[in-house]
């Protein structure tokens, strides 16, 4: 009984497996026996007549093994014994490839196909027209292939491309798969070459069904050939003629495009992709196409004739839209879901009343599809004036060997649509309320997998053709045609380092940043992607300065400056206020003490009566002089009678001298303000914490829960949620809510201890959301939205902040490999207060009042020839202005600020408040990032950022490394 070479219709082909059945399988077994319980199901369906069941057994025990040897070996069986012997030569190059030290295995796949190929074949019998044109030149030459063909065979394999390639197009299969049989069988002979051969032999197979009718069956043909030779160009050229007939005008228009930017001047390939743009709809891309045809050659008459038909209007504006990713496109009409899980344990099948729907088995090797890789949010605003183009929320440079991230936050780079290699699917996870280059929400990571019946992810992808003209505007349109994403299940690790320098008055506003991220991401589910990260983390703030350290903490309190007419005023507020100087040592306190004493007077009868020996130094005059003021006024200071007798000093030894100075110092306030500076504390400020993110992507969708680094001063739980559905072709919304960690400075990020107190202050969230809408039609795109937030930390005050960007950006350059973009953008961010400094009650993050920034980013991107390497390098330069208004010292202690607003009205601190600063002029910003793929497995890639405006500085650089960590087939 013969069943559909096109479904690869599985036959039992192991006689002891089909006797040894009995009326039903067994009952539930563990799962280390699954693999030969289905095949022991296959048998009994097969015994039983019932092909589908038998289907769907094999399809269960290729998905728990698809790298066995002996599951791959008998599927290669079962085609053999159905007919299909391309299907059988597909299974065998994977047989060799898993297995290649098996020589059992192959060497019984291998007989089993040469038993079955025909040794001669009869052209009447096959091709009854190629019999008809026995006496034609064709026949000629086939009459010379089939003697040379008789003869001994030597490599290598591409000198009988035209041997085979004659066979194939005179439709003679059997007798090209024959030589083939021979070729791959003859030691020595090139194994690459002849897979080579056989795409030919499935190319001109595949568009004969074509012709007459059969897109599913060209389709699986394509498919298994592509397994083995996914850069074959033929099979790409009969994948784009079989979309364009199945009305895949979008899908034939990609491939031709791949195929075009190796070939240009091809002008089959050109009328192809002119007809399937003229099938699409598109003439304006026809008409483009066509016109640089036609400048490279002129006379063609096939351009001639697509000229023709394009200006008759040929083609229709319904464009078909079959989602790529779930198998065979020309067959999901016919074909209904089949359940291919993989149960721990299998129980007793229940014959169905009806038969079901044809099911497969085979892999579906599919093109590759276009994937949005994803990268962390942006940082709340920084604790400086922002450096230009950053307000437009402009996000890391990624690419498709994996998005380079890692905390680094570019200004005017970009998050775009790549092409994924199949060997090695990027990651798409995505903190949310992510926004892509010049304002534009970034898509989530979009994720198809596939269907029931589908192979197992470690089944190798062909590489199929990728976007088309990538040079020309269409190039947009097909992305944007081709939304659905290609499989993104294969589990992986990454691993980050990253440094980040931000300039600023140490212990205060200064940070450098050393952190890693380890991830694993994994597709537990089927759907979506899950991942886990651990961020270890280490800052550094340095130490406050004298004069920083009157800015820490509550350092406000302890007087700059304290002389005799104010000296009243700090004792007042001493002695009112003993909690507040309680927090002092006893050393400290002594220095206080000696502040606020009062000076002593020295009575002239006391001084002479202690001191005769100076007495008796002076003169006769001097001496009644004494006794005149004692008499006058027997309580006499002393400094008055030296002020009024200055010539006493000309009648004393220096050790006389010294002791009438110390006496009469007593009398005066002569406090040294500047030994106040021991007063204050600022200790060094550095921590080290770990932060944890789980994030699960789906679709639209991507939702995240973790912590601030745990260790940190403060801890505080975050995470979000963003949806970016698709609005259109060209346009689309993101919307996120979210509460994230300010990362500003160690006071922003991780918070820190008043050193008098022991209170902890800092660790501030942000926690609102924000709408994003983004248009772009290939050549130009706009971009405009809003957030709210509150932000909020401990012993902080509240504050809330209002952003809004707005911006547009073309692309004057572009080729198939590179990209030049320039934008402008224009952005607005107001904070309710001015929270910006690191005395107890503030957040230490830049917080103005109003901020305006109007920037011109530019970037450039792009990769290496062989795809290998990614790049790109931009920058931005702009001018930026903002306000920020007076601010009380301690926000969050009107006790506090009272004790120093009376200390500002004392004239024993400058001023109780922050100032009002007004500020603006030109900024700029320079990054560049890297990957390079190393295999097909490991990749690698760097950033590295600076920005500045005024006096504010920050640089940042990172380096990854990303490895699949799944069963990938070499």
């Amino acid at each position: 009984m013969r069943h559909s070479p096109a479904l690869f219709a599985l036959v039992l082909a192991l006689s002891p497996l089909a006797a040894a059945a009995t009326p039903g399988p067994a009952d539930a077994v563990p799962a280390k026996d699954a693999v030969g319980t289905l095949l022991e199901q296959a048998a009994f369906w097969r015994a039983q007549g019932r092909a589908d069941l038998a289907v769907q057994a094999m399809q269960r025990v290729y998905a728990l093994a698809p790298r066995d040897p002996a599951v791959i070996r008998h599927l290669g069986l079962f085609a053999v014994e159905d007919g299909d012997l391309a299907a059988a030569r597909g299974w065998l190059g994977l047989l060799r490839r898993v297995a290649p030290d098996d020589d059992g295995a192959v060497a019984g796949l291998e007989a089993a196909l040469s038993r079955a190929t025909p040794r001669t074949a009869d052209p009447a019998a096959v091709m009854p027209q190629a019999a008809a044109a026995a006496t034609t030149p064709q026949a000629a030459a086939l009459a010379h292939v089939r003697q040379d063909a008789q003869g001994p065979l030597r490599g290598p394999a591409a000198r009988y491309a035209g041997h085979v390639a004659l066979l194939a197009g005179a439709g003679l299969d059997a007798e090209a798969l024959a030589l083939l049989n021979r070729l791959e069988q003859t030691p020595g002979m090139d194994r690459d070459g002849v897979a080579r051969l056989n795409a030919v032999v499935a190319a001109a197979r595949a568009d004969r069904l074509r012709a007459a009718g059969q897109l599913a069956e060209a389709y699986d043909v394509i498919a298994m050939a592509l397994a083995l030779t996914a850069d074959d160009a033929g099979l790409q050229a009969a994948l784009a003629r079989l979309y364009d007939a199945g009305g895949l005008h979008r899908e034939a228009l990609a491939v031709y495009g791949r195929l075009l930017t190796v070939d240009p001047d091809d002008p089959i390939l050109i009328r192809g992709a002119v007809d399937a743009a003229i099938g699409a709809g598109d003439p304006a891309t026809a008409g483009r196409l066509l016109a640089t045809a036609l400048a490279r050659l002129p006379g063609d008459p096939d351009l001639r004739a697509a000229a023709d038909r394009l200006a008759a209007g040929r083609g229709t504006p319904a464009v078909t839209t079959i989602a790529m990713a779930t198998g065979n496109p020309f067959r999901r009409a016919e074909e209904g879901p089949a359940d291919v899980s993989a149960p721990t344990t299998l129980t007793r099948i229940e014959e169905p009343a009806a038969a079901p729907a044809r099911p497969r088995i085979l892999p579906r090797i599919l093109p590759a599809r276009p994937t949005i890789v994803a990268a962390p949010a942006p940082p709340a605003a920084p604790d400086r004036p922002r450096p230009v183009a950053t307000e437009a929320a402009l996000m890391p440079r990624t690419a498709a060997s994996g998005a380079t991230s890692g905390g680094l936050y570019l200004p005017g780079s970009e998050i775009r649509s790549v092409y994924v290699p199949p060997e090695g699917p990027a990651e798409t996870t995505a903190p949310a309320g992510t926004v892509g280059a010049y304002g534009q929400p970034l898509t989530p990571p979009q994720v198809t997998y596939p269907p029931p019946g589908a192979a197992p992810v470690a089944v190798e992808y062909a590489a199929a053709p990728s976007p088309a003209l990538a040079n020309d505007p269409m190039a947009r349109d097909i992305d944007r045609q081709l939304a659905e994403l290609r499989e993104q299940t294969v589990a992986f690790v990454r691993g980050d380092v990253r440094l980040r320098s931000r300039d600023g008055e140490s212990g205060l506003s200064e940070l450098t940043e050393l952190g890693a991220d380890f991830s694993a991401s994994v597709s537990p589910f089927g759907d979506g992607r899950l991942t886990l990260t651990a961020t270890p983390i280490s800052l550094d703030a340095g130490t406050a300065s004298d004069i920083g350290a009157q800015r820490f903490a509550l350092n406000p309190l302890v007087p700059t400056e304290v002389t005799e007419t104010n000296r009243d005023e700090l004792e007042t507020l001493v002695t009112s206020n003993p909690n507040v100087w309680n927090y002092l040592t006893t050393e400290q306190k002594s220095i206080l003490g000696a502040a606020i004493t009062a000076p002593t007077v020295t009575p002239l009868a006391d001084f002479t009566a202690a001191n005769p020996d100076i007495v008796a130094a002076l003169s006769s005059d001097l001496q009644t002089a004494i006794t005149d003021a004692l008499a006058a006024n027997a309580d006499a200071a002393l400094s008055t009678f030296v002020t009024l007798n200055p010539t006493i000093r000309t009648f004393l030894t220096t050790a006389q001298e010294a002791t009438l100075d110390a006496a009469i110092a007593t009398e005066i306030y002569a406090f040294d303000s500047a030994r106040l500076a021991a007063l204050r504390r600022a200790p060094s400020q550095k921590t080290t914490g770990l932060g944890l993110n789980l994030a699960y992507a789906n679709g639209p969708l991507t939702v995240d829960v973790g912590t601030s680094p745990l260790g940190f001063a403060v801890e505080n739980v975050v995470g979000g949620v963003n949806w970016t559905p698709r609005l259109s072709d060209t346009a689309q919304v993101s919307i996120t809510a979210e509460r994230r960690a300010v990362t500003d400075s160690m006071l922003a990020f991780a918070g820190t201890e008043d050193p008098f107190t022991g209170e902890t202050w800092g660790g501030v969230t942000r926690t609102g959301g924000r709408v994003m809408f983004a248009s772009d039609d290939g050549n130009v795109g706009l971009y405009a939205g809003g957030g709210y937030y509150e932000l909020e930390g401990e012993n902080v005050a509240d504050n809330s902040q209002v952003e809004a960007t707005v911006g547009a950006y073309f692309r004057p350059y572009r080729t198939e490999r590179s990209e030049l973009k320039v934008g402008l953008n224009l952005s607005y961010t107001d904070y309710d207060r001015n929270l910006g400094e690191f005395t107890f009650g503030h957040g230490g993050y830049f917080s103005p009042q109003n901020l305006i920034s109007l920037a011109i980013p530019v970037d450039y991107e792009g990769k290496s020839r062989d795809g290998k390497w990614q790049y790109g390098l931009g920058g931005a330069i702009g001018y930026q202005s903002y306000d920020k208004e007076a601010s009380p010292y301690f926000p969050t202690n009107a006790a506090y600020q009272s004790i120093l607003d009376q200390e500002a009205d004392a004239g024993l601190i400058s001023s109780s408040y922050y100032p009002a600063v007004s500020e603006s002029g030109v900024g700029g910003n320079i990054h560049g990032s890297f990957d390079y793929e190393i295999d097909d497995r490991t990749t690698v890639g760097g950033a590295a950022s600076y920005d500045s405006f005024g006096e504010f500085s920050e640089s940042s650089v990172m380096f990854y490394v990303k490895h699949l960590v799944d069963e990938v087939l070499p």
